[in-house]
C-alpha cells in the first residue's frame, strides 16, 4: 500500500490561574487535570473547559479544489449524511488525553487528532492529515491524490465576558501570517491565556498562477476576527465560509477568530 506524505499542524493553549483555589492539594490537582477536554461532543473535534461561558476551540476542514465542494463539504458538527467512513477516539483518558481518527471519504482525507492535557491549566493538540488512496479526482486534482488540497480552520470563541486578540496583527494585515500565529486573551475564570498555532517546516502549501494568489497567498495562515452575538457562536461553518470570501484578513478585537492554513501533498 502506498503511503502519501502527511501534513500536520499544532495548537497549544496555556491559561492563567484565576480559578478558585481549593485548600486540598489533591482536589486542586484533580480538578485541574479534568479542566480541559473535548467536551463539545456534537463536534468532530471541539475543546472547552468545564466552565460555563468560557473559551472554546474547534476544528473545521474541507477540500478546496473547487468552490462547489467547499460550500458543501465543510466538516464541523457530526452529521450522519456526510458520508464518513467512520470516526471516533482510538484511545482516550480524561486526565491525560487521547488520539482520534476521522476517515473522511467525501473529502478524500483521513485526519488524526491528538489531544493532551498539560500540568498548569494547559493543553495541546496536533492535527495530522493523510490523503486517502480512494480520493476522487476533482478540478485541480485530475493528476491524482497527490494534487489534493485541504483547508482547515481553528475556530476560537468566547461565550462570556473577556477578550481575544491576535498578537502582532499589523505584521500580517495584508497577506497573512508566515510561521506561527499567537493569540492572547483573558476571561474572569481562566485569567490570562495564550493560544499558539504551529506547523512543521515539512508541510507543503498549494501554488497557483491565479492573479488572486498575490493578494491571498496560500502559503500563509489567514486570521479573521469578528464580533458575533453569543447565540450565533455555534454557526462556525457558515462563518468560516464567509471568512474565505473576505480579503484582506481582519484582526480586530473579537469574541471569535478563524485561523485558516492551506495544505497540499507534493
Amino acid at each position: 500500500m502506498m503511503v502519501w506524505k502527511q501534513w500536520s499542524v499544532g495548537l497549544l493553549l496555556a491559561a492563567g490561574s484565576a480559578l478558585a483555589q481549593d485548600t486540598s492539594v489533591f482536589t486542586k490537582s484533580s480538578n485541574e487535570s479534568l479542566l480541559w477536554g473535548p467536551y463539545k461532543s456534537n463536534l468532530y473535534f471541539g475543546v472547552r473547559p468545564r466552565i460555563p461561558k468560557s473559551l472554546t476551540a474547534s476544528l473545521l476542514w474541507t477540500r478546496v479544489e473547487d468552490f462547489q465542494k467547499v460550500q458543501n463539504n465543510i466538516r464541523h458538527t457530526c452529521e450522519q449524511h456526510e458520508g464518513m467512513d467512520g470516526y471516533g477516539w482510538d484511545a482516550y483518558d480524561p486526565r491525560t488525553g487521547g488520539v482520534q481518527t476521522i476517515h473522511d471519504k467525501g473529502n478524500g482525507i483521513d485526519l488524526e487528532t491528538s489531544f493532551v492535557t498539560i500540568e498548569g491549566n494547559a493543553w495541546a493538540a496536533r492535527i495530522k492529515g493523510t490523503p486517502r488512496e480512494d480520493a476522487e479526482p476533482s478540478s485541480g486534482s485530475e493528476g491524482g491524490v497527490h494534487q489534493l488540497k485541504t483547508a482547515i480552520w481553528f475556530n476560537l470563541g468566547l461565550e462570556g465576558l473577556g477578550s481575544l486578540e491576535v498578537k502582532d496583527a499589523d505584521d500580517a494585515e495584508e497577506l497573512g501570517f508566515e510561521g506561527n500565529v499567537v493569540l492572547e486573551g483573558q476571561t474572569n475564570d481562566l485569567g490570562e491565556f495564550t493560544v499558539k498555532i504551529t506547523e512543521p517546516d515539512s508541510n507543503s502549501h498549494p501554488a497557483h498562477k491565479h492573479p488572486a494568489y498575490t493578494a491571498k497567498p496560500l502559503d500563509r495562515t489567514l486570521v479573521h476576527s469578528l464580533q458575533v452575538p453569543e447565540e450565533a457562536l455555534w454557526q462556525a461553518k457558515r462563518m468560516s465560509l464567509s471568512s474565505m470570501k473576505l480579503l484582506p484578513a481582519s484582526h480586530a478585537d473579537s469574541d471569535q477568530a478563524f485561523l485558516q492554513p492551506f495544505f497540499s501533498v507534493p
